[in-house]
């Protein structure tokens, strides 16, 4: 039961993701993937191509690799235990009162990221409108899903010494 998705920087701003309900799927293939070519957040609009339906945060995404030229993968993850320890975690975190999905999440990521992204290495965040939602960005996914697993850890010993 995977829920989430991954992207991976092509060219530009222009990015492979995940499809739509494609988290249980242990070994992606071409037919799991979308490119997205274009997005307009302001007008709500996305380009994409490929044998499967891009993610619905696939704008979320596509403004993380706006923010800096060197994110080159987004992972987006649901994990309750780093959702439930973002307050004791100190991480980031866009409203919860702005839904998964649409142009006000991908705006408040990119003001989150703005403000909060370290260049030298990823940055994880939270989506308090997305009930474990927890999003990773950095230069490649290894990067992204060795930070993940850190946070993971610290967030599980968080909740054994409360």
């Amino acid at each position: 039961d995977g829920f989430g998705n991954i992207s991976v920087r092509i060219h530009g701003h222009s990015f492979l993701i995940s499809g739509s309900q494609t988290g249980h799927i242990g070994t992606l293939s071409l037919r799991d993937i979308a490119v997205v070519d274009h997005f307009n957040v302001a007008s709500n609009q996305l380009s994409a191509f490929g044998l499967t339906k891009p993610s619905s945060e696939s704008m979320t995404h596509g403004v993380c690799f706006q923010v800096s030229d060197d994110i080159g993968a987004v992972v987006h993850v649901h994990s309750p235990e780093i959702w439930r320890a973002i307050d004791s975690l100190n991480l980031p975190f866009t409203d919860q009162s702005i839904p998964y999905g649409t142009p006000q999440m991908a705006s408040a990521v990119c003001q989150l990221l703005s403000a909060n992204h370290h260049h030298s290495r990823p940055t994880i965040f939270g989506m308090k409108g997305h009930e474990d939602g927890i999003v990773i960005v950095g230069k490649n996914l290894k990067s992204c899903t060795s930070s993940l697993l850190d946070c993971l850890n610290e967030s599980l010993l968080t909740g054994l010494t409360r």
